[in-house]
């Protein structure tokens, strides 16, 4: 807190009023003028007045003379300070009018922390000091305090660094947490792809193993039929050539279903390279965005770059000029006290003038900056937005379009089901046995397919492509053994039975009830084989025979569609389950890339701004050292005058004060038309007149220096300030030169 002061005006015993401290001066925050700030001041517990500082932080405040004051400077978001102000003066000193001028500097409040109660105390004390006959402050109290709040001052800053390092931390372990979440989604989703790989190879390899146990059984099959009776040829071609024509029928239904599922691969295969081609391109761009941002934000940098070094050469220019202006002014001030007085004075009010017109023009400078900035950044945003919003669509469109393309596939495989059911059913009578052994073969794939299909949950499309290459293959294995058996005679009804009791028994250790119930089943069919061939020309034995196969089949048929039916509903469940769970990870990534490209962006404009406001503070900083360098040296100045005087006039100081009252010579001749000025020289002091006489008009001015080193301004008999004086002087030579 700097403080200096200034006598500038004083009335003799007869001047109407009385005496008063004009206390002028600055409030600061950051080295700046502060606006807005709310001064109170207060007469024991009582408010006297209350008013705010104009836009470069000044204000003025007058308190009468013998009275106790407390004047409070504050401001919303600050820490309050307050000075006490004793203005008892000696008698003869009441009527006088005195002027004390100082600035305070209040700083930013810390959110969270709690304001210290050393905060109440007064940060310096105004009161008269007889020894120099004016008002002044208690420098051992000021210089204490001051350590104070600069010690409280540091607290609270190495806090606020501290919370704001603590937000960064708490930024920085958000955005980590993100990126694993990421990794971590990554992670599952090759974990899956793995998986679904590993169950696929699983089902190439059972179904090897499949092929040859039937091929084995098939041979074991082919010797044991060797053994068998032969049986009616005429009857067993017959029979041959209707299951042949039957399979051939089915094996095109199945190279029809294979060619689709092809079509359907090669189709998921281009869409995936398509998309693949996408997620490439978007790529490209982002990272050729991101680059073209970079380069245009080091672009930004180095002209701020520039302009600060320009702006640090002006200063330092600006700087070497003012202190060459200083050296000039001390030098003045030893040949003329009291003209170098005057011309600090206006030299002050020039350069208080030209610092707040620079200032200005700065901050004008950085809020249009500012104002760009923030245009640019919403045009960019809204250019996010608008691309977000049609990546979005062309997404929801894409969704539909496979969505459309599923149902369609799905009621096309319906369909070829309902159809290859009816089919079925018009062909039961010729192929009733064989249909009962591949209803159980089919029945025992369709449960290995459930296993399966509960292990590759969240892989349903590929899990369908499965089911059907196996599907595919089981059959084509199915035509081979029909095509032995049509090669042996008589061998397809027990190469049939044979074969499923392989498998069974390739199988027991996991379906162990299936193989009971299919072993029972089996052992009926092959009863009732065997009393039909026995009895191959009874009829009631057939006709039993017959209806008890057409119960098998319809107990079959039913079955199969009730599993149907609730492999559909699983299905359906199932991807719609995985259609939500796609559109929210979407979502929700679309989310986190959003926010992380925000939150980049934000950080870069809050650096360049922090390294602007850095910038500005710098150059405010050097010219407030400058402000300050040159105000020590002329209080300094001015302290060792008014020490030297004080010292030479020790002894007729007294006399010298109680006269100050004395009235001004009188006025007592006409003066010519125009300006006179005189000199009048007294024992105490020196009187310095200038009459300007218009027609009849005249006004006298009158400067009065005493030895001690007080002066004083008069106009006629009325004393004013300084700069009353002047331009009250000035406007009645203007008056005159329009004559």
């Amino acid at each position: 807190m700097a403080f200096c002061f200034f006598i500038v005006s004083n009335v003799d015993s007869n001047a109407q009023g009385t005496g008063s401290l004009e206390v002028v001066g600055s409030v600061l925050q950051d080295n700046k003028g502060l606006e807005g700030a709310d001064i109170t001041v207060m007469k024991g517990n009582e408010k006297v007045d209350q008013i705010s500082t104009n836009a470069g932080g000044k204000f003025i405040v007058n308190l009468e003379l013998n009275g106790n004051y407390t004047i409070i400077f504050s401001k919303n978001g600050s820490v309050a300070k307050s000075v006490e102000v004793d203005t008892r003066v000696p008698d003869e000193d009441k009527s006088m009018i005195f002027s004390f001028k100082f600035k305070i500097d209040i700083f930013k409040k810390v959110e969270g922390v709690t304001d210290p109660t050393d905060l109440t105390k007064p940060v310096a004390k105004l009161g008269y000091d007889e020894s120099v006959g004016d008002f002044d402050h208690d420098k051992n109290y000021t210089s204490t305090r001051k350590s104070e709040m600069d010690k409280v001052k540091s607290e609270m800053q190495a806090e606020l660094a501290k919370q704001k390092q603590e937000a960064e931390l708490a930024k920085a372990a958000a955005r980590a947490d993100s990126i694993a979440k990421v990794n971590e989604a990554r992670a599952a989703q090759s974990k899956l792809l793995a998986d679904e790989m590993a169950l696929k190879k699983k089902a190439e390899a059972e179904a090897k193993e499949t092929a040859r146990v039937t091929a084995m059984f098939a041979a074991q099959e082919k010797a044991r039929q060797d053994s068998i009776m032969q049986r009616d040829v005429a009857e067993e071609l017959a029979r041959q050539k209707a299951l042949a024509k039957a399979t051939e029928d089915s094996l095109a239904k199945v190279r029809e279903e294979e060619r689709l599922l092809l079509a359907a691969d090669a189709k998921a295969k281009k869409e995936a390279d398509e998309l693949a081609k996408i997620q490439a391109a978007e790529q490209a761009r982002l990272e050729a965005a991101a680059s073209a941002k970079a380069a245009a934000e080091a672009k930004e940098l180095a002209r701020l770059e520039a302009e600060t070094k320009a702006k640090a050469d002006a200063e330092a220019r600006e700087k070497a000029k003012l202190e060459a202006e200083a050296k000039a002014k001390a030098d003045a001030e030893e040949k003329a006290r009291l003209a170098t007085e005057a011309k600090l004075l206006a030299e002050a009010d020039a350069k208080a003038k030209a610092e707040a017109a620079e200032k200005a023009k700065i901050e004008a400078e950085v809020k249009a900056k500012a104002d760009a900035d923030e245009k640019v950044r919403l045009a960019a945003e809204a250019k996010a937005k608008a691309d977000a919003d049609a990546k979005a669509k062309a997404d929801a469109d894409e969704k539909a379009r496979l969505e459309a393309e599923a149902i369609a596939k799905a009621d096309a495989d319906e369909k070829a089901r309902l159809a290859a059911e009816a089919k079925l059913k018009a062909e039961a009578d010729e192929k009733a046995r064989v249909e009962a052994a591949l209803i159980a073969k089919n029945e025992a794939e369709a449960k290995v397919k459930a296993e399966q299909e509960e292990k590759v949950r969240l892989a349903a499309e590929e899990k369908a492509r499965k089911e059907a290459e196996a599907k595919t293959k089981a059959e084509a294995d199915e035509k081979a053994r029909i095509d032995a058996e049509a090669k042996a005679k008589a061998e397809a009804d027990e190469k049939v039975r044979v074969a499923a009791e392989a498998k069974a028994k390739a199988e027991a250790d996991e379906r162990a009830r299936i193989e009971a119930e299919a072993k029972a089943k089996r052992d009926a069919e092959e009863k009732a084989r065997v009393e039909a061939e026995a009895k191959a020309k009874a009829e009631a034995d057939e006709k039993a025979r017959l209806a008890a196969e057409e119960k098998a089949r319809k107990d079959a048929e039913e079955k199969v569609r009730l599993e149907a039916d609730a492999k559909a509903k699983a299905d359906a469940q199932e991807k719609a389950r995985m259609a939500d769970e796609t559109k929210a990870k979407a979502e929700a990534e679309e989310k986190a890339r959003v926010a992380a490209e925000l939150q980049l962006k934000l950080e870069a404009e809050n650096a360049k701004k922090a390294a602007a406001a850095a910038s500005l503070a710098a150059l405010e900083a050097e010219r407030e050292l400058a402000r300050k360098e040159a105000e020590a040296k002329r209080l300094k100045d001015i302290e060792a005058q008014k020490e030297a005087y004080a010292k030479s006039n020790a002894a007729v100081k007294d006399t010298a004060a109680k006269s100050t009252t004395a009235a001004l010579p009188t006025v007592d001749k006409d003066y010519p038309e125009g300006i006179s000025e005189e000199t009048l020289k007294e024992s105490n002091r020196t009187i310095y007149r200038t009459v300007i006489r218009k027609s009849t008009t005249q006004e006298v001015f009158s400067k009065v220096v005493y030895n001690w080193g007080g002066v004083f301004f008069f106009k006629g008999p009325t004393s004013v300030t300084e700069s009353n004086y002047t331009i009250e002087l000035k406007r009645m030579k203007d008056l005159l030169n329009q004559k």
